[in-house]
């Protein structure tokens, strides 16, 4: 073994966490650790090596596996490298949000996003939603989705989602509940009409950031420094993405304090 931490060995090497990471997935062979992660052979040679002498890894004829220290370190290591790689790719981004308003539990799993992209839209679409989502919600049978604001557009699309027999599932905050009441009486009314549509009020004194998960999209806004909307979104279609925004919908849903009936 060397003469360097153990932790230095996990994090002070992106092939070595990478790898890591891979092999929580399952066994591997050489070959298929090259094509995952793009490297050819002689650049895997030397972090193998390192971390089969850390006895992080073990070798069973061409294919590698995480020894049970291995596997230990490297799922307790997973939600801190997953944040860190959100955090990494739009950094001023996530510097400028206010992620106060996430439940604790679920802030900490924001690593679990994976890869997203960021859509900051321009002046003359500043009231529009992301193409890519309106054409994944067209296509969806279930919609979920939190309104601590919301576009126009969003109650027309779930609306046609409804007609059509999906499941939607709304989430309001107080205000936009009036907002809805006010001025779109006659489609939220619709709407709330539908036997697959579940509509739900928040108490005032929470403010969500304002999210829908699809069968397949995850679009989400968080709120800025000054808990304003600055009209930048964040999209993922990562499994893990629409496992994080189903649950945070769920537990919502267990604190909405109205029901749709009683809109009504």
């Amino acid at each position: 073994m060397s003469s360097f931490p153990l932790v230095d060995i996990v994090w002070l090497s992106q092939k070595r966490i990478k790898i890591l990471m891979l092999l929580t997935l399952g066994p591997k062979t050489a070959e298929e650790i090259k094509e995952e992660l793009e490297l050819d052979l002689r650049a895997l040679h030397l972090p193998l090596k390192e971390l089969k002498e850390e006895r992080l890894v073990t070798q069973e004829n061409d294919t590698f596996v995480l020894s049970q220290l291995g596997r230990i370190i490297t799922i307790n290591a997973k939600p801190a490298y997953y944040l860190a790689n959100l955090f990494e790719n739009n950094t001023a981004y996530w510097t400028s949000r206010n992620l106060s308003n996430i439940p604790r539990t679920f802030a900490r799993r924001l690593g679990e996003l994976g890869d997203c992209e960021l859509f900051e839209q321009d002046l003359g679409h500043m009231f529009q939603l992301p193409q890519k989502f309106i054409n994944s919600t067209s296509k969806t049978e279930n919609i979920m989705s939190v309104f601590s604001f919301f576009y126009p557009e969003q109650l027309y699309l779930y609306n046609a989602v409804a007609k059509k027999g999906g499941k939607v599932s709304l989430i309001l905050t107080e205000g936009v509940c009036e907002t809805l009441q006010e001025n779109f009486p006659e489609t939220f009314c619709e709407m709330s009409k539908f036997n697959n549509t579940e509509i739900y009020c928040l108490q005032e004194s929470m403010s969500p950031p304002a999210f829908t998960v699809t069968d397949n999209t995850l679009l989400i806004s968080f709120f800025n420094k000054n808990d304003r909307y600055d009209h930048q979104d964040i999209l993922s279609n990562n499994e893990t993405a629409l496992k994080w925004g189903r649950e945070l919908f769920s537990y919502y849903k267990d604190r909405a304090s109205i029901r749709s009936t009683e809109l009504r």
